[in-house]
């Protein structure tokens, strides 16, 4: 899911109790599953009561009937019912559900934390500062299996350093990037791997050759590593290194800057505004991730594509693309205690298992970072699935140090001067060297 903007999702009033209205997104989902049998029993040998909350975006508690009716009308609904069955002997639990998007998660937990939901999931850069910041607990449920079978960079991701003690702080899921979508009827499978050739293209009146986000700043730092830039280092935990301002980062603004300037052949894209033109036949290509795979099969029908980012001319060679790449990840609040935590543990280890997995892929079209789903064939052969593999090869690790607080803000405002012109090729390097050292402020300032 975007940081949309790589990403990305009102005052918390939560409580435990069913019904209650929550804020992150609002309770639209409210609902609650208990199992009667043995209700209220605590004595040895009985399941325990507990109440759990649990956050996920809108799409995790989507209506996937048609697709598997043992999903529903809510498929996080079923994730945990299936959970509460398969432990009934350990816990009677009472579901609270609320809609929070990944990447709401980490500012919506810091406002009070002791408020937040017990389990929920979360975009990759939040887990440092979470977990630095004392609210994210320790994976211990199942997490030798955890390491076990999800992919090396994704537990890697996962992984982080607190008070010297490295420990796993979030469940991977599903790789989180972003790719490619085009219309094979406007473009060849040659087309589509260069945006010079594609933009060359005539694609008819009132068709847009590209429409890409150049105002969302988990999308436009693709130009900058094309053209050779870091962020914070080559490993991206160094919070004093940027060199977006440098020679190259100028090429990198500059073309943007004529991109933009193409108004007949680029749109500007905002609140998916590129998946209704793709629909119409009114765009040749969109950039988003896996979570619109579905609308945009819909939309395309047979002429739906997707690949990896294609390459742009710099100084006359071709330069790759890279997007942001990280990871999402599932997460358990510190504050949930005794047998409330040794559920949200529990809970969270299925929500992010083999099985779960996999449904989630089959509901929801999420490309899986268990390795053994990763590999096989059904994933492998998933158009979206495909593309996003491939750009994970590509692509740049999100930088996760909390010195990426100060990046978003003055990269989204330097596509904002680009898309109205405020920034030109003539004052492009004052404007970059203005962003840079907004990055680089210090957190205390």
């Amino acid at each position: 899911m975007r940081k949309i903007t790589r990403i990305a999702a009102s005052v918390m009033a939560l409580t435990l109790m069913v019904g209650s209205v929550t804020a992150c997104g609002g309770n639209d989902n409210a609902d609650t599953n208990k199992n009667t049998d043995n209700a209220n029993k605590t004595e040895d040998n009985k399941p325990v009561d507990v109440e759990l909350t649990v956050w996920a975006p809108t799409e995790e508690q989507g209506d996937y009937a048609s697709i598997n009716a043992d999903f529903g009308k809510n498929f996080l609904k079923y994730e945990c019912e299936k959970f509460a069955e398969a432990n009934k002997d350990k816990w009677n639990i009472k579901f609270t559900y609320a809609t929070c998007a990944e990447d709401k998660a980490k500012d919506e937990l810091s406002k009070d934390p002791k408020k937040g939901a017990d389990v929920f999931m979360m975009a990759g850069d939040h887990v440092s500062e979470l977990a630095e910041n004392g609210i994210l607990q320790a994976v211990v449920t199942d997490k030798d299996n955890i390491v076990a079978n999800n992919t090396e960079k994704a537990i890697a991701a996962g992984t982080v350093k607190v008070n010297d003690e490295e420990n796993l702080y979030g469940i991977p899921f599903t790789p989180n990037s972003w790719f490619m979508y085009y219309d094979k009827s406007k473009y060849s499978e040659e087309d589509v791997k260069s945006l010079d050739t594609m933009m060359e293209k005539d694609l008819g009146k009132g068709v847009y050759n590209v429409v890409f986000p150049l105002d969302n700043s988990w999308y436009s730092p693709a130009f900058f590593f094309a053209a050779g830039c870091t962020l914070f280092g080559a490993d991206g935990k160094d919070a004093t290194a940027c060199d977006f301002n440098n020679e190259n980062g100028v090429k990198a603004a500059e073309y943007m800057i004529d991109l933009a300037s193409d108004t007949k052949k680029f749109k500007n894209d905002t609140n998916d505004l590129g998946l209704g033109l793709l629909a119409e036949g009114k765009a040749g290509a969109w950039f988003s991730g896996t979570w619109n795979a579905a609308k945009v099969k819909e939309a395309l029908g047979e002429n739906y594509g997707a690949v990896k980012l294609p390459t742009i001319k710099i100084d006359g060679e071709d330069k790759q693309l890279s997007s942001f790449a990280d990871y999402k990840f599932i997460g358990i609040n510190v504050n949930a205690q005794g047998d409330k935590q040794k559920a949200a543990q529990a809970l969270a280890a299925w929500l992010g298992g083999e099985e779960m997995q996999k449904a989630r892929f089959q509901a929801r079209g999420i490309t899986p970072t268990w390795a053994s789903l990763a590999e096989s064939e059904e994933v492998k052969n998933d158009v979206a699935s495909a593309a996003l593999m491939a750009e994970t090869e590509v692509a740049t690790t999100t930088p996760t140090i909390t010195q990426m607080g100060k990046f978003w803000d003055p990269m989204k405002a330097l596509g904002t001067g680009i898309l109205e012109k405020s920034t030109t090729k003539a004052n492009v390097k004052t404007e970059l060297d203005k962003m840079q050292k907004q990055i680089l402020t210090t957190l205390d300032k």
